[in-house]
């Protein structure tokens, strides 16, 4: 499963009240992922960084209406 599909998945599931520490624990597990990858791979380094705006842009521009589903 893609990292963003996780997210988005993670994502569906949270409850208000706990929302935001979940998604800083989703930011930093990529971000580890990331620099393991970076020591490995370069280009898996790339793909992770990637990962990591998608989701922080799907996060960020999602409409407000929206939130009355979560």
């Amino acid at each position: 499963m893609m990292v963003l599909e996780r997210v988005k998945a993670r994502h569906n599931v949270l409850k208000e009240g706990e929302e935001v520490e979940q998604v800083k624990e989703i930011v930093w597990n990529i971000r580890i992922s990331s620099h393991r990858a970076w020591e490995e791979d370069e280009g898996k380094a790339v793909q992770w960084s990637r990962a990591l705006s998608m989701a922080y842009e799907h996060r960020t521009s999602r409409p407000s209406f929206l939130n009355l589903f979560v």
